[in-house]
């Protein structure tokens, strides 16, 4: 039995000036804001989810496990500028020592105590119909797919192409090299992540 609670905020750089001006003066020192620029700091976003995550399990004859998670999914996304732009979610999450040692070692799906992890970094180029994306990310097809009930979701190291046609068709193709788990903090080959799916040790 599991339960989680969320909250989401999302900012749009425009509407923070004092951040506009930080950015400016301190990566972007003596150029003046031209549109491209204009676009890159006005159309920039921080949004992000704040999660608490309790999942309990009540067992007839081992000890009873109960776990929770507070934790947070930060995204930062520059505006576009020609179409290109990067983008990052940092994920963090603790428990503050409130779950017993042992339960990971007996359930190989609970998360570890502590995660600090980028679960995206990536760049991009994004018209009306074309989305081209390298990196870290998050993808949601009906192949692969978030499965967001943990604290975080899974997310992959790959290559993403989707393209929008007709009125409501779009194709999606991805390479993915590397992938982590929703309760992992580390990425790991796909391919003996998929091997061991199988039942296989990887060699």
């Amino acid at each position: 039995r599991s339960s989680s609670s969320r909250f989401t905020f999302k900012l749009n750089f425009k509407e923070i000036p004092i951040i506009k001006f930080i950015i400016f003066f301190l990566f972007i020192p003596s150029i003046a804001f031209s549109s491209p620029l204009d676009s890159l700091i006005n159309q920039s976003t921080l949004k992000g989810k704040i999660r608490s995550y309790m999942q309990s399990r009540e067992l007839d004859v081992l000890k009873d496990e109960r776990l929770y998670l507070l934790g947070a999914q930060i995204n930062f996304e520059t505006g576009p500028v020609m179409g290109l732009q990067a983008g990052g979610t940092y994920f963090v999450a603790n428990d503050f020592d409130i779950n017993r040692d042992d339960l990971v070692s007996k359930n190989p799906l609970i998360p570890p105590s502590n995660i600090n992890i980028f679960g995206e970094a990536y760049l991009q180029y994004k018209n009306e119909k074309t989305l081209v994306r390298a990196g870290r990310q998050v993808i949601d097809t009906p192949f692969m797919n978030p499965a967001d009930s943990f604290m975080f979701p899974v997310s992959y190291f790959g290559y993403r192409v989707t393209q929008k046609f007709l009125d409501n068709w779009e194709l999606t193709g991805f390479h993915a090299t590397e992938v982590k788990i929703r309760q992992s903090d580390t990425f790991e080959d796909a391919g003996q992540f998929i091997t061991k799916r199988l039942g296989i040790e990887p060699t």
